[in-house]
């Protein structure tokens, strides 16, 4: 005899992924012409492997294409991380190491975006991996302002070369590698000089034409006057320190000035700084003496937020059987500038919930309100209270009911019950 189809049923002992796995033969079915003439056996079991299925991406990542320019610090090349199934959406910018995190860039430049689905568990397997191509940060095309430092020499027969200082719209100094500084020759002469500054290609700037600045050579007058220039390294809102300035003829007072709203600046050269950004400090000294005004020098500067932490305490609490903690946030005494105020709105749970000296309370929110645009603030990651313990009370009393002879025993008082 001749049998053409044999069909058996079947499943395997559970559904995860592995080699040589136990099948279990639910059925076996023969055609009747053929049972009818042997007795057929067969195993109850056999084996068979499953293999990893391949994670999947469900949504492509999008990427943000015309949208970003070269601004100094790191920006998300996705608008979108998109979602996956089986697994985690994992990115990478060389195709070899990759992150969880959406991929960031500073510098200007046209980026490759690898990404894939990282496999959650052993049931599944990565994908294969994707790219998205020309993610674009795009060079920043502001036309940049030039200073010359000093902007003044006085004349003595000798070639002058000022300090060029270039900055963007935002006042941020662009480095000395993005650009090419021309100066013209042969500046000894009394007058007027240009200083031409030419963009050089591939860089985080593209300013189109030349951009200028000028110094100027004057005839002798006064000596040549300069800020003392050893500033300090950091600069933040609230800080002050003073400037002085060498040089210069005859007994005139020096006169201070600020160009730009971060800073003021005393007669006596203390500078208060009321603000961030960028600002420059300029001084000549006035006229006295037969002597004409001094050359103005200036120094640029950057001032960055003032770094603050708030100080969380937690208020102890006696046993309630919860987490819940009462926060409160606080400034130290000159944290805040002046007359600044920044209300403080903090929450926090205790890890648990038993008595304890000292407990850790975590620190779930925190948030200011009010004008805190020069401040950084960091807040801590938690803070310590108490729980106490907590006395057991009477509830209610026992009672003495009334009671009439039965001729069995009767209890005298009813039970109390207590809290706690």
């Amino acid at each position: 005899d001749f049998v053409t189809t044999v069909q058996a049923t079947g499943h395997f002992t559970d559904a995860n992924v592995g080699q040589n796995k136990t099948v279990i033969i639910d059925s076996l079915t023969i055609p009747d012409g053929v049972s009818e003439k042997y007795d057929i056996s067969y195993n109850v079991t056999t084996t068979a492997s499953i293999t990893p299925k391949a994670a999947t991406v469900t949504s492509e990542p999008v990427k943000a294409n015309n949208t970003l320019t070269y601004n100094g610090s790191q920006q998300n090349l996705l608008t979108s991380g998109g979602t996956a199934d089986g697994g985690d959406m994992a990115y990478s910018l060389d195709g070899k190491n990759y992150s969880f995190n959406l991929p960031t860039a500073k510098d200007a430049g046209n980026y490759t975006v690898w990404y894939k689905v990282v496999a959650a568990d052993e049931n599944h397997k990565d994908s294969v991996p994707a790219k998205l191509e020309n993610v674009v940060i795009a060079a920043n095309a502001d036309t940049p302002t030039v200073l010359c430092t000093p902007a003044t020499f006085q004349y003595d027969g000798t070639e002058k070369t000022p300090t060029v200082v270039v900055r963007d719209r935002a006042n941020r100094v662009i480095p000395e590698s993005e650009y090419t500084v021309s100066l013209p020759a042969n500046r000894i002469a009394v007058g007027s000089y240009t200083v031409t500054v030419t963009d050089n290609p591939d860089g985080n700037y593209a300013f189109s034409g030349n951009v200028t600045g000028t110094f100027e050579i004057v005839a002798a007058s006064q000596n040549p006057l300069s800020i003392v220039t050893d500033k300090p390294r950091d600069i933040y809102y609230g800080d002050s320190f003073r400037l002085s300035a060498m040089g210069g003829s005859g007994s005139g007072a020096i006169h201070w000035s600020i160009e730009g709203s971060a800073a003021t600046i005393s007669t006596d050269g203390v500078v208060t700084i009321s603000g961030t950004g960028g600002f420059t400090v300029k001084a000549y000294r006035e006229a006295a003496d037969g002597y004409s005004n001094s050359n103005t020098d200036s120094v640029p500067f950057v001032a960055h937020p003032k770094p603050v932490t708030p100080v969380v305490t937690a208020k102890d609490k006696p046993y309630d059987g919860n987490t819940d903690a009462e926060l409160k946030a606080t400034w130290k005494s000159g944290d805040l500038v002046g007359s600044d105020k920044i209300d403080l709105t903090v929450t926090g749970e205790f890890v648990t919930a038993d008595v304890g000296t000292n407990k850790q309370v975590e620190i779930t929110s925190g948030s200011p309100s009010g004008d805190h645009r020069n401040y950084s603030i960091t807040w801590p990651d938690s803070t310590t209270a108490s729980i106490s313990r907590v006395d057991a009370k009477l509830d209610n009393a026992p009672a003495a009911p009334e009671l009439t002879y039965t001729g069995t025993e009767q209890a005298l008082v009813t039970a109390g019950t207590t809290v706690g």
